[in-house]
C-alpha cells in the first residue's frame, strides 16, 4: 500500500478531515502546551493592565518593554525581567499586584484553584501552574470549544465527545481538581 494517498491506497480516507475544523485542527497541531500557556499569560498580562491602568498604559508598557529589548512575544519568557520594569514603574508593591491578578486569572483559565497569597511567591507559583498544565496536559477555557480535536461527528451533524474529551474530568485535572474530594 503506498503511503503517499495515490492510488491504490486507502490511506488518505482516514485523514480527510472537514473545512470547517481544518482550521481549528491546524492551529491545535501547530501550538504545544507550552506555547498555549505562554500566549494565555501574555493575553492576561494585557487584559489585565488595561483593565486595571487603562488601554493607554498598556500600551506604554509593551513599548517601554520593547525599547529594553523584550518584544511583546518574548514577556512570557522573560517574565522576571517584565517583573522588574513594573517594580521600577509602580513600585514593587504595584508589580505585585498587578503579577498576583494575573497569576490568579491564569489559574482560572486553566480552571485550576487559586490557593495561594499575595504574600506568597508568585514566581513559584507561575511555574507551579505550567508544569502542571504541561504534565497533565490541561488546555485554557478559551482554547475549549465543542469541535475539539477528540470530538466526532456523527452523519446527522451532532458532536459526540469520544472518551479522549473526557480527560479534563480525570481527578487532579482541570475543573474537577478539588483536592478535598
Amino acid at each position: 500500500m503506498a503511503l503517499d494517498g495515490g492510488a491504490g491506497s486507502k490511506l488518505h480516507h482516514v485523514y480527510e478531515i472537514s473545512p470547517r475544523r481544518s482550521s481549528k485542527l491546524t492551529a491545535i497541531m501547530r501550538k504545544g502546551l507550552s506555547e498555549v500557556f505562554d500566549d494565555t499569560l501574555n493575553s492576561l498580562l494585557g487584559a489585565t493592565l488595561a483593565a486595571m491602568l487603562g488601554s493607554s498604559v498598556r500600551d506604554e508598557v509593551y513599548s517601554v518593554l520593547s525599547t529594553r529589548g523584550i518584544a511583546k512575544k518574548e514577556v512570557p519568557t522573560r517574565f522576571d525581567e517584565v517583573f522588574n520594569f513594573l517594580a521600577e514603574t509602580f513600585g514593587v508593591v504595584g508589580a505585585k499586584v498587578i503579577i498576583y491578578k494575573v497569576i490568579s486569572e491564569l489559574h482560572q483559565e486553566y480552571s485550576q484553584p487559586v490557593d495561594f497569597s499575595f504574600q506568597g511567591a508568585l514566581r513559584d507559583k507561575l511555574l507551579s501552574l505550567r508544569e502542571r498544565v504541561v504534565s497533565n496536559h490541561i488546555w485554557p477555557r478559551h482554547e475549549q470549544d465543542a469541535n475539539s480535536f477528540f470530538d466526532k461527528e456523527s452523519s446527522d451533524g451532532n458532536v459526540k465527545a469520544g472518551l479522549a474529551g473526557l480527560y479534563r474530568y480525570k481527578r487532579g485535572v482541570g475543573s474537577n481538581s478539588n483536592p478535598d474530594r
